[in-house]
């Protein structure tokens, strides 16, 4: 089933036709041409249309990351602080989406011992790479709450905010 959505979201304009004459032209000749051609050159228009289907689906992915910072939204922490804790929140789940593939990696008896080696060594190296991130991050995070002069408070809302 195909949406009916307005114009401007499902057409993009496209040139046709690209002067191939303009780069055996002098510097200066070729601009102006190509600059004549392109203002005179016919268009043609592609459509997209996106199903009703597709649309419902981004609509909800929407609300869902609305609703996923909602929280530290809500909460009196400064701007930084409430954007480092978003960015903590995010690594954390991509750690938790490796460790479950790690999981079903170890237990996957179609692949040879070769294989499961070889997504074992590089699910190791991303989960590396994204607790070196939470580190930095969290890190980060004492840093805002110390420049913003939090209060005991809020440090504690912030801690609590992380795995929210």
């Amino acid at each position: 089933m195909i949406d009916n959505i307005s114009a401007a979201s499902r057409a993009a304009t496209i040139p046709s036709a690209v002067d191939s004459n303009a780069g055996a032209l002098g510097s200066d000749s070729a601009a102006q041409h190509s600059a004549t051609s392109t203002a005179t050159a016919p268009t043609e228009k592609q459509t997209v249309h996106i199903s009703s289907g597709a649309r419902a689906k981004a609509e909800q992915e929407e609300k869902q990351e609305a609703n996923r910072y909602a929280d530290i939204d809500a909460s009196n922490l400064d701007t930084d602080t409430k954007d480092i804790l978003k960015r903590i929140r995010d690594l954390e789940r991509k750690l938790q989406e490796k460790t479950k593939e790690m999981q079903e990696v170890m237990s996957d008896k179609s692949l040879t011992e070769k294989q499961r080696e070889q997504k074992m060594t590089m699910l190791r190296a991303e989960i590396g790479t994204l607790s070196g991130a939470i580190s930095d991050a969290t890190q980060a995070m004492n840093d805002s709450l110390e420049q913003a002069k939090a209060t005991p408070d809020q440090r504690k809302l912030a801690a609590s905010l992380i795995h929210a």
